[in-house]
């Protein structure tokens, strides 16, 4: 509704009054959606068919699930009953689905629904999930994952979160490099409800010690190799009580750490009754660390809504669609890096995980995955406008970006 989408607002039986909530959020809304009141339900639904729009009904209850559970799809009329009196049994039963809210205290209002929707910025991939699930979502060497298949991950390593106990807004810390494992780990813990901290795969021991530590991450997704470089400093992080790790068998370690070790088959265990905690979209997403060149590493903390404005915000001024295929080669826990994924993801479209060698790696990969957009750092632009650029990867290419 607030990017201008394609949202009906349909009024049952009364219109309902915007002024009762917050006005300036319902200023926005009046002038970014289209409105429309039917008093009768057969001309309600009959509009609905020839419109070929859902509707979608929505109860207010205390003990209602999160709204981000839902998939929605992509035309859809929301109707929205009254707290007290609800819509009729009969009414709902006609509707494509019913959402139910949970109610925040003594409030209880669509400006509240709406709010927590966008606070899950996961929902838009759920969307493309159902829409489109055999579209690409992920490329990684050989690699190659619908989003159908994302989303089955992210939500078996959400659902892994939060059998470990994980409390809402918890820190996960991801200290991997770019692969698949380490989209799951940020979009699960994003999906669980907690908040995820991606560590920079360059970073020695001490400096990840100090991160795990002044953020109290609970839970460390990692591989094993990395595990037994952070032996000796795991006795430093006391918040920390979980490692996993991505492969199918523990390490071999010296000493007994006092964390619990779980490799990725144990972790992401099929199935789980465990609800993802309740969000709203001021409520924190992700701590992003500076690189501390002039000091400790300050972390920054991203909103939910922080992430939703910002991926479509890029994706808009790109102009990307579902065709756009991105190069992620930059580092994931730096902001543009990130940008690159939630961006893509929030128009279907597919990115491709890279870890390069040499500048010529990138002209490789732009060729070999038709790549159509490019953003890199200047030290990493001035190597590449030095060298020849094959006509197959000049061909692919629509936008290249210079970030800083």
């Amino acid at each position: 509704a607030m990017g201008g989408g394609p949202l009906v607002m349909v009024g049952y039986d009364k219109p309902w009054s915007f002024r009762k909530g917050s006005q300036a959020f319902s200023r926005k809304l009046e002038s970014k959606c289209e409105i429309t009141y039917f008093t009768e339900d057969a001309e309600l639904f009959e509009w609905c068919g020839v419109e070929q729009w859902a509707p979608i009904g929505i109860e207010i209850r205390p003990e209602a699930a999160p709204i981000n559970e839902m998939v929605w799809p992509e035309r859809v009329a929301l109707v929205l009953g009254t707290e007290s009196v609800g819509l009729p049994d009969g009414f709902l039963a006609a509707c494509s689905s019913v959402v139910r809210i949970p109610q925040f205290g003594p409030v209880a209002s669509l400006n509240v629904a709406i709010a927590h929707g966008m606070a899950c910025y996961e929902l838009q991939r759920s969307q493309q999930a159902t829409i489109t699930p055999d579209a690409t979502a992920l490329l990684f060497r050989d690699r190659s994952l619908s989003y159908g298949a994302l989303q089955s991950e992210v939500t078996a390593a959400a659902a892994g979160l939060l059998i470990l106990g994980l409390g809402a807004g918890e820190r996960v810390g991801i200290y991997l490099p770019k692969q698949p494992e380490t989209v799951f780990g940020l979009f699960g813990a994003a999906a669980a409800g907690a908040a995820f901290v991606p560590v920079n795969p360059l970073l020695k021991p001490r400096q990840v010690a100090y991160i795990l530590t002044h953020c109290q991450v609970k839970v460390l997704i990692t591989s094993g190799q990395r595990l037994k470089l952070l032996e000796e400093v795991l006795g430093e992080c006391p918040d920390l009580h979980t490692v996993v790790v991505v492969e199918d068998e523990k390490p071999e370690l010296e000493t007994t750490p006092a964390q619990a070790i779980l490799t990725w088959p144990e972790f992401r265990a099929s199935g789980s009754s465990h609800l993802p905690h309740r969000r709203i979209d001021t409520d924190m997403a992700a701590i992003l660390y500076t690189s501390g060149s002039t000091g400790n590493p300050k972390g920054v903390v991203l909103s939910h809504r922080n992430m939703v404005a910002g991926a479509r915000s890029v994706a808009s001024y790109l102009g990307n669609t579902p065709q756009d295929r991105v190069l992620a080669v930059l580092p994931l826990n730096f902001d543009a890096g990130l940008s690159q994924l939630t961006t893509i993801f929030s128009v279907g479209g597919s990115a491709v995980l890279m870890d390069y060698l040499l500048p010529r790696d990138v002209i490789r990969a732009v060729a070999k995955y038709r790549v159509t957009g490019l953003g890199a750092v200047p030290p990493l632009w001035n190597q590449l406008v030095g060298l020849e650029w094959p006509t197959e990867a000049v061909d692919t290419l629509r936008y290249i970006c210079l970030l800083y």
